[in-house]
């Protein structure tokens, strides 16, 4: 229709533009990471492992430890002359210690092939068992710490047990006779050889691979520490006094702690390596010439 100027404007209502506002955006669908207070992701949570996954790991690990250490016994027994320990203990003290390196460099050799194995068989790196050297000087210093804290519990723990409960004492002392029966008295080189060796392949398995699938396992790193720690002075058992259990039952929490805190398992490799070199050199230093 025609309007008072006389142009014509259609009925039809024009288009109305609606804001719909910005696109949305597809985001991918990811697991959470989960970093330390430095800032680095924590792979001892294992986030892609499912738990039954960790409980069969955990199995699997312990079945093929023990049975590395079958056959150990059994080559031993059937390719070494073993002397008899009740008839002849001087000849058999010295027969463990002639075998005790050699068989020390196959156990070490052999657990952590058992790791590779089961790494490479879920996928896994070696940084799934707690394996970051980064930040060295932080995790030396932790390492060291570590050890440092152990005698500081350790210490006062067996002065106070040896005073109210004096055969504790004597147990010590008879614990300390038993290492010197089965390691040979070496050079601090050889000692330290030994220590670095024992720290990495016992941590490697007892913190690094077992605590950190129990804590997968379980959901709660307290029953993972409780159960490692449990199994580990277990195994210590059978070449150590009850008392002495004691001081690897502390030296086993202490070390689950810093391996926890710093999200690696190398401050516990160098704390236990530190620990037990200076158990070594201790000894030899009390000991004496008694010590052959």
């Amino acid at each position: 229709m025609p309007d008072s100027n006389g142009s014509f404007q259609s009925d039809t209502p024009e288009p109305q533009s609606i804001d719909v506002g910005e696109p949305p955006v597809a985001r991918p669908i990811v697991a959470p990471i989960v970093s330390t207070a430095q800032g680095r992701y924590d792979d001892l949570l294992l986030l892609s492992l499912p738990r039954k996954s960790a409980v069969v790991d955990i199995l699997v690990a312990m079945l093929l430890v023990f049975g590395l250490e079958s056959l150990i016994g059994l080559f031993v027994g059937f390719f070494c002359d073993v002397p008899d320990g009740s008839s002849s203990p001087e000849a058999f003290a010295q027969f463990t210690k002639s075998i005790l390196f050699p068989l020390l460099a196959v156990r070490a050799i052999g657990v952590i092939g058992i790791l590779a194995a089961l790494l490479n068989w879920r996928g896994q790196t070696w940084r799934a068992t707690g394996i970051s050297l980064a930040p060295a000087i932080r995790n030396i210093v932790a390492g060291v710490g570590s050890a440092g804290i152990a005698y500081a519990i350790i210490i006062p723990v067996n002065i106070a047990l040896s005073i109210l409960d004096p055969p504790f004492y004597e147990q010590m002392s008879e614990n300390a006779e038993n290492l010197m029966n089965m390691i040979p008295n070496v050079s601090i080189g050889a000692f330290a050889l030994v220590a670095i060796v024992i720290g990495i392949y016992e941590e490697l398995f007892f913190r690094g691979f077992i605590m950190a699938r129990l804590r997968k396992a379980t959901g709660s790193w307290t029953l993972a520490v409780i159960l490692s720690t449990a199994l580990f002075t277990a195994l210590h058992a059978a070449d150590q006094t009850p008392a002495a259990l004691i001081s690897i039952t502390i030296l086993s929490l202490v070390f689950s702690a810093v391996t926890i805190l710093r999200r690696s398992i190398v401050p516990a490799m160098i704390g236990h390596a530190v620990f037990d070199l200076s158990q070594f050199i201790g000894l030899q230093s009390v000991a004496g010439d008694a010590w052959k």
